[in-house]
């Protein structure tokens, strides 16, 4: 969506390219939520997988790509998640150990392509719940 073409429809005019850029990096800059693609998190908690896990960490390192690239710092790239794993059944340390296992697989997949873990704006969440019952 990021690239689909600007229009205005206050003066029913298609930006100049200076206000397009204006509009996309204004847009980048304050976009906030949160990506919700991680396979590795569905495939193991529901056993749902549509794409390759390969894939699926292709895509997901074209996106943490695009937002370094972009200053994109309010959105967060991957939501690193146990919450479908315990949901599925897991005790508290399996799920634990899954979403570490999922964490180290994407810093993994991003270090081989080359990028830079660890910088300010790099945006990734993890979130490990708890088991209530």
């Amino acid at each position: 969506m990021i690239e689909m073409p600007i229009r205005r429809a206050d003066n029913k005019r298609d930006p100049t390219d200076g206000e397009a850029q204006k509009i996309k990096a204004w847009a980048l800059s304050t976009v906030r939520g949160t990506v919700q693609a991680d396979i590795l998190k569905e495939d193991q908690g529901q056993n749902t997988c549509i794409f390759s896990t390969e894939f699926s960490l292709k895509v997901m390192g074209d996106i943490q790509e695009y937002f370094v690239q972009h200053d994109v710092k309010n959105f967060y790239s991957v939501s690193i998640s146990g919450y479908h794993i315990a949901e599925a059944g897991a005790n508290p340390i399996s799920q634990l150990a899954f979403t570490l296992s999922n964490g180290f697989t994407f810093v993994e997949a991003y270090l081989a392509r080359g990028m830079h873990i660890g910088r300010r704006r790099d945006r990734s969440r993890a979130r490990i719940g708890t088991d209530e019952r």
